[in-house]
Order: structure tokens, then C-alpha cells, then sequence
């Protein structure tokens, strides 16, 4: 688990359970599930959230959660962010994943050159 001021992020390993409870408003985001998806309840809900890898769900203060992965599955990793970070960090997801696919496929990123002008532009 690696905890900074504003997020935790968290590796699932197969059949391995974690819980949670929110203490103001944050945003669940699966940042990568090598499997077909993380599993999440929320205590006093009647339904689970099946959530695959760039998927994320909003969560309350006060809510306490539960989050596992198939033991039959891969690994996953999941991050706790305050509500304005997930956009940010969907975004960074994004152009790793694309960078990822670039690589594999031996293409020009492009996404690089995009990432930085957006960066210095604020």
C-alpha cells in the first residue's frame, strides 16, 4: 500500500480482501486489474460493483468498503482519491496505457508530446 497526503493506492493480489472506511468524499478507481475485475461493496447497499481496470465509483464520508479480486483472477491495483484527483489520475492512466500499446505495437507515442504542452500550459 503507498499512502501520499491525498490518496492511497493499494495492490490486490488474487483472493486477498481489503476494507475501508471513507472519511470525507473519494473516488475508487481501478488503475489496473490483470483479471476481469475488482469486486466492491459498500455496507448497507443491496447491490455489489463490479469494477474493470479505468473504471472508478464515487464513495461518501462515512461509507465503509470492501474490495477483492477472484482468486482466479490477476492482480489489481486500486486508488483511494480525494473527489478532484481521480480526473488527473484517469488522465495519467490514459497516456500510460497508450504508452504501453505504442511500445507492444513499436509506434510513435504522440501522447508524450500532448501530456507535456498540457503541463506547461499551466
Amino acid at each position: 500500500m503507498t499512502k501520499t497526503t491525498d490518496s492511497i493506492r493499494v495492490e490486490l493480489l488474487p483472493g486477498a480482501v481489503r476494507s475501508f472506511r471513507i472519511g470525507r468524499g473519494q473516488t475508487l478507481t481501478v488503475e489496473s486489474a490483470a483479471g476481469r475485475s475488482v469486486w466492491m461493496t459498500r455496507n448497507g447497499e443491496r447491490y455489489d460493483y463490479w469494477l474493470a481496470a479505468g473504471e472508478r465509483i464515487a464513495l461518501c464520508r462515512g461509507d465503509a468498503i470492501t474490495v477483492s479480486v477472484d482468486k482466479s483472477d490477476g492482480a489489481a491495483r486500486i486508488a483511494l482519491m480525494p473527489d478532484g484527483t481521480a480526473r488527473a489520475g484517469i488522465r495519467w492512466l490514459r497516456a500510460a496505457t497508450a504508452l504501453a500499446a505504442a511500445v507492444r505495437m513499436r509506434l510513435p507515442f504522440a501522447g508524450a508530446r500532448a501530456g507535456a504542452a498540457a503541463c506547461a500550459s499551466h
